[in-house]
């Protein structure tokens, strides 16, 4: 089981770790096979909630396109189930 919260450096992050894993498993309990999720995980100087610089929108678009190239794959899965 992953930490929730961590002295040694984990902080935050690891308390958001620990909701998106709650809520991996109860999609996984509830959807079964019929769950896919798709996640990338954010450089230090992307995680600004409330940064709409073009700069950072274009790191994130980057970082969409990375997640589609990387996992064209399972995208190819989910649209073959939805149609």
């Amino acid at each position: 089981m992953k930490r929730i919260l961590s002295i040694d450096g984990g902080g935050i992050r690891g308390i958001i770790d620990g909701v998106a894993d709650a809520a991996n498993y109860q999609m996984d309990v509830i959807l079964g096979n019929n769950f896919r999720r798709l996640q990338v995980r954010l450089g230090d100087n992307e995680h600004s909630m409330d940064d709409a610089s073009e700069a950072n929108i274009k790191r994130l678009e980057n970082r969409a396109k990375q997640l589609i190239d990387h996992e064209t794959n399972m995208l190819d899965e989910i649209v073959t189930h939805l149609t």
